[in-house]
């Protein structure tokens, strides 16, 4: 009887930050814990071992990021790892360099993430992986198919939480891939974690025996070490191989399996393989991709929600993560311009300063699933990346400048025609001719101004006269005191309303777009000139009421199905009235009298409303004290649209509806990855009414819940914080014991911004996509005339450029065009007169074909919400 083929996979799932830091090693309570670096160096170094002891043997690392770190530590190992790499003894899945988060990203970061990590590889070793590894991500964007096939894979896999229910996946675009699910018939290994060696403490500072200077407790894991559990009728029916996962989180290399293969040989065909080999089995799925039947494509585009609490959960990590991005691309935009000009590009630079930015966005970095000493180092790498990006726009904007004192010129680094906010600071007597002002803040004898830029055309500039005058704030009506300084809670809640002092009346707002109701305690109403109707009016909620709702869970996920709300108009109150020349603002204090377990008033907030004289969208801005347990904050914005719900996701947009909460498994058992109502979004989300259309943009603060209120109108809610208390899976004491995550409550001093815009289209015909690129990105002030080179141009309506980038082999450009506004059809790319020739390729870089630039134009077909690129030479 012929023996029944078994596959053995050695492989482990090493996050890069978590219950650990990425490199660095933390105390607590006199024990030291190794990083996630360490432990992954002992995992290749011990199974590079394994492979030279037994022939047959591999082993898979799953990301670039731990073969990258693994070589910065040991570069005596370079040429063992290129051997074993060649030989099939390692294997590495296109995970890019790490596996990161595809919800709280821009879509060209994810982008780059995958072709860094591609590069690296086919650089350094010639290694060309296939199969997309999502292993553990929080939740899969509508676009991971697209971008999967135009990086030349037709398969993903370990998609978990939302998963694929069906064979087949398709995107938002239309692209297609095979959801390979591996049959497995057995597992041995498990998810336990490694304490500090009992006898050294995890301390490097001495020799020890007992550990071999390994300063973990190997001894200890023994003890917690799964058996092989293997279903032996399951191999019996197989029609298949099945395949045996070795492995884990952090166990390191079993010679158990090896005992096990050696000793069943007789028994089973026994085979250590990894997941590419085993796409063998399923030819016929992955030969059929484009030819799928209707029936097995999942009904969905994405696989998502789950895990809804990383959309909130250490906010200021999303925060600045959202300012590197927008920072990366303004830099990179303006050494583009001078690398036309002067054939110079800072490469190295960009390099580590993206090394930052991918380990910020990897999936347990930027959901903030981690400890406080992790939250520490992303906070020191997001800081270095951020430094270093700094530094290449202070260095391109001197190389592309003419001094000028009295003029400032400003740049839209984004490939799309914009209006976007710039800051600058001038001295007190001066101010910015024709500028739209939307704050001012005088500090001695300078005065720091914030100001709508107005739009500018894709990599354009506008320039502004600086002249005498300066800035004259009147204030109308004033408290006589705003919020008070310093880190804690405030305990003297009378004094914060002078002598009793409380506005009476009503305020009106009013440019030429909106007229603005609002009472002491709040917005009443938003009425739209140019729709001639009101959008936003108070309802359950009034418009832009912050909400506490209760919220008891962990990083991950909400726990409880009480949710309740608590509303905070009756808490709030006005506090000043102030106007200029170019903007109107009301300013609010929201200090509740809440008690939770005998602390009172565990939060405030001081928020404006700002109308600016030719603005048409409505500003906000907070800053909140939070020091709370189990509980979130939520703003609500109850509109007069019925409609559809639209999100903007990475590279796309997406319909969604309100779903049930399935916080509660059937079992009475809290899920741990549960959704609680809310979605992710990009820079908004809106309600689109058909004919008009309304967006509430956000700046870092991605959580968003569309639904009715108790009286039926649709209400966008965006939540800002919130305050996880329950240690799910950062506490698991009978491994070891390390409380060190008090700190993802995210008590502390946060500052918010976000905005509201009313639109006379659809929401897909309108140009929200502009205007949310606009009021997140950073528009760079250069102070003089300004010789920004010529950028390639797209100058249809549903498409932008979102990169400009030196192509890898450095022979000319690369440029990414994206559709978004879901249609079908051609566009149109104005080149430059340096452009001599350009190609299509994909997302490798590989071309596809030459294109006809003729009258230096590009016309090309560009599906909906498709991405699109091209290599164009000079």
């Amino acid at each position: 009887m012929e023996k029944k083929k078994i596959y053995i996979i050695a492989m482990e799932h090493f996050d890069l930050v978590w219950r650990r830091c990425f490199d660095r090693d933390f105390e607590f309570n006199g024990q030291n814990f190794v990083s996630y670096a360490d432990l992954e160096e002992l995992y290749i170094k011990d199974n590079i071992e394994l492979c030279r002891e037994y022939p047959f043997y591999n082993f898979e690392i799953e990301s670039v990021a731990v073969l990258q770190k693994f070589l910065e530590r040991n570069p005596d190992y370079e040429d063992t790892i290129k051997e074993c790499i060649g030989e099939g003894k390692i294997y590495i899945p296109f995970s890019g360099i790490n596996i990161v988060d595809s919800n709280l990203i821009n879509g060209e970061s994810i982008v780059r993430n995958y072709l860094s990590g591609y590069y690296y590889l086919k650089d350094k070793y010639n290694y060309i992986p296939d199969g997309m590894d999502r292993n553990d991500a929080f939740g899969n964007s509508g676009q991971i198919p697209q971008i999967a096939r135009k990086f030349g894979t037709k398969w993903v896999y370990h998609l978990v939480y939302s998963t694929c229910d069906k064979a087949y996946w398709q995107g938002i675009d239309g692209s297609v891939v095979y959801d390979m699910k591996e049959l497995g018939v057995g597992s041995i290994g498990g998810y336990r974690k490694y304490r500090p060696c009992p006898v050294c403490g995890g301390h490097k500072d001495k020799h020890c025996d007992y550990c071999n200077d390994r300063r973990i407790d190997e001894r200890y894991m023994e003890k917690l070490r799964f058996k092989l559990n293997l279903d032996e009728e399951a191999v019996e029916k197989s029609t298949i191989p099945g395949f045996i996962y070795a492995g884990g989180e952090e166990i390191l290399p079993l010679r158990d399996i090896i005992t096990w293969a050696e000793e069943n040989r007789d028994k089973y065909d026994i085979e250590f393989i990894n997941h590419e080999v085993y796409t063998k089995h399923y030819k016929e799925y992955l030969d059929n991709v484009d030819n799928a039947d209707p029936k097995d494509i999942m009904d969905k585009n994405e696989c998502n929600p789950n895990n809804t609490g990383c959309y909130v959960t250490r906010i200021k990590i999303k925060q600045m993560v959202r300012m590197l991005e927008s920072s990366i691309f303004a830099a990179e935009a303006l050494a583009m311009s001078g690398l036309i000009k002067n054939g110079e590009y800072p490469s190295d630079k960009f390099e580590k300063i993206w090394e930052g930015a991918f380990l910020s966005m990897f999936h347990d970095a930027v959901t903030a699933t981690h400890i406080d000493a992790a939250y520490d180092e992303l906070c020191d790498v997001i800081g270095e990346s951020q430094k270093m990006t700094d530094e290449i726009i202070k260095e391109q904007s001197n190389m592309l400048v003419s001094k000028a004192d009295n003029v400032i010129t400003v740049f839209n680094p984004n490939g799309i025609a914009a209006s976007g906010y710039c800051e600058t600071v001038l001295k007190s007597d001066k101010h910015i001719d024709g500028a739209e002002i939307t704050s001012f803040e005088q500090d001695g004898g300078s005065v720091h101004v914030m100001f709508d830029t107005g739009l500018i055309a894709p990599f354009g500039t506008k320039t502004f006269n600086i002249t005498d005058g300066g800035y004259v704030k009147e204030n109308l009506f004033s408290v006589g005191k705003g919020a008070a300084e310093g880190e804690g809670i405030l305990t003297n809640v009378s004094e914060l309303s002078l002598n009793g002092e409380k506005f009476s009346g009503d305020i009106f707002l009013e440019n030429e777009f909106y007229k603005i109701h609002i009472k002491n305690n709040g917005i009443s109403q938003v009425y739209d000139k140019k729709l001639g109707t009101v959008t936003a009016e108070e309802s359950e909620y009034m418009v832009g009421e912050w909400i506490l709702e209760h919220d008891e869970g962990s990083p991950w996920a909400t726990l409880s199905p009480d949710m309740r709300r608590q509303r905070m108009a009756e808490h709030t109150n006005i506090v000043k009235h102030e106007k200029t020349n170019d903007y109107e603002k009301v300013t609010f204090e929201v200090v509740p009298w809440v008690t939770d377990a005998y602390a009172v008033s565990p939060f405030e907030i001081y928020y404006s409303v700002t109308l600016a004289g030719n603005s048409d969208k409505i500003g906000f801005s907070a800053d909140v004290r939070w020091d709370t347990q189990n509980y979130r904050l939520r703003i609500a914005f109850p509109t007069e649209f019925i409609g559809k719900h639209i999100y903007e996701i990475p590279y796309g947009i997406i319909e969604r509806k309100p779903y049930e909460n399935n916080i509660v498994q059937n079992n009475n058992m809290s899920n741990w990855a549960s959704a609680a109502g809310d979605y992710p979004a990009i820079n908004w989300a809106g309600i689109d009414d058909g004919d008009k259309s309304i967006a509430l943009f956000n700046c870092g603060t991605p959580s968003y819940q569309i639904d009715k209120d108790c009286k039926g109108k649709q209400t966008i809610f965006l939540s800002v914080l919130r305050s996880p208390s329950v240690g799910t899976y950062l506490h698991c004491p009978i491994e070891y014991s390390m409380t060190g995550y008090d700190g993802m409550r995210d008590a502390g001093n946060h500052h918010f911004e976000y905005a509201l815009k009313s639109y006379d289209t659809g929401i897909y015909q309108s140009c929200v996509v502009a205007d949310g690129i606009g009021f997140n990105s950073r528009f760079v002030p250069l102070y003089g005339n300004a010789q920004i080179a010529e950028m390639p141009e797209v100058v249809s309506d549903n498409a932008r450029i979102s990169a400009v980038i030196p192509s890898h082999d450095g022979s000319g450009m690369i440029i990414r065009v994206v559709e978004f506004r879901g249609k079908d059809g051609k566009v149109e790319i104005r080149l430059p007169e340096y452009v001599k020739e350009a190609y299509e390729t994909d997302l490798k870089e590989d071309i596809i074909e030459k294109v006809n630039t003729d009258g230096n134009l590009i016309t090309a077909d560009l599906g909906h919400f498709e991405i699109k690129t091209f290599c164009l030479k000079f």
